[in-house]
């Protein structure tokens, strides 16, 4: 199985959130529907990422990003999963440190441990075994980049340990190194519209998907600014599902709930949850927003 990860860090007064987009496939399928995702791309060869979408729904990347978000939304399930996990800077009761401060480090290594360990053990419980491969786009920055190796070293500990003391539903973990894979395709493009490399073209496809799925949920969480509506066309099509979830019988859903999930921590007790997806309008800052209640039950 391999395990892809993309981040969004905070800036202090613009951004309070740490992002973390996890998205778990089997390797097989993952290799199978590189070919879907080429396709949706109808020969637009630059990187997609969700900042690059600007203005209204339309133009190549705005046109790529929603094709593979109605690619992944088609496949989740037994095979694949996402979650995002949103760490809030400015809690009431708990603040995070920002990037740059004492104890970002650690911080951001327990906040990608996180969600790395909570797909498994909620998606994939009936396994109790899994290999994972994880995909990482590279950082410049050393200590960030030991902070996500830590990380790893950090989930496959906690899997063993969760399997230890409750067997059921926790899968324990095997985690090869990470495998540092640049977002932009063209790295891995020839001249003759081969790969140069087509492990990491794969791979550098399927970052940039958590990229878009990252930036969608996190657009629904903080707002969606004025004249970016191709973002909040984005955002909608993945909250609409997550809303889906919530509707009961829940058990109707529930492989789709399990392989879709959002997380933001913490909450006033210093847990995290779940946001249930209401939107509305924000009128002091022209934005539709979700509705964060702290009260919905945590389902991951």
């Amino acid at each position: 199985m391999h395990v892809y990860h993309d981040e969004s860090y905070p800036i202090v007064g613009h951004d309070p959130f740490t992002g973390h987009g996890v998205l778990y496939i089997a390797t097989d399928l993952r290799a199978a529907l590189f070919d879907e995702l080429l396709d949706a791309r109808k020969g637009y060869r630059h990187e997609v990422t969700f900042k690059g979408i600007s203005g209204g729904p339309k133009g190549p990347r705005f046109e790529v990003a929603q094709r593979w978000i109605d690619i992944v939304l088609g496949q989740l399930g037994s095979r694949m999963a996402f979650k995002a996990y949103f760490a809030d800077h400015e809690a009431r009761f708990y603040r995070a440190p920002y990037k740059g401060q004492p104890g970002w480090e650690r911080h951001l290594m327990y906040s990608t441990a996180l969600p790395l360990l909570g797909v498994p053990v909620f998606a994939f419980r009936e396994f109790d075994h899994l290999d994972v491969t994880p995909v990482f786009d590279p950082t410049g920055n050393s200590l960030d980049r030991q902070a996500y190796e830590r990380a790893t070293v950090l989930a496959v500990r906690r899997a063993a340990r969760r399997r230890q003391t409750h067997p059921r539903h926790n899968p324990t973990l095997a985690m090869q190194p990470i495998s540092w894979v640049d977002s932009d395709p063209r790295k891995y493009d020839a001249d003759d519209g081969s790969f140069s490399d087509t492990e990491k073209r794969i791979d550098s496809e399927w970052i940039q998907v958590v990229d878009v799925l990252l930036g969608s949920f996190k657009s629904a969480l903080v707002g969606t600014p004025v004249g970016k509506n191709g973002r909040l066309v984005l955002a909608d099509s993945v909250t609409n599902l997550l809303a889906e979830t919530w509707k009961l019988p829940w058990y109707r859903v529930a492989q789709r709930a399990r392989s879709m999930t959002v997380t933001i921590w913490p909450d006033a007790y210093g847990l995290p949850y779940n946001p249930r997806p209401q939107r509305r309008w924000d009128d002091q800052r022209s934005r539709l927003l979700w509705d964060l209640d702290v009260d919905a039950p945590l389902r991951r």
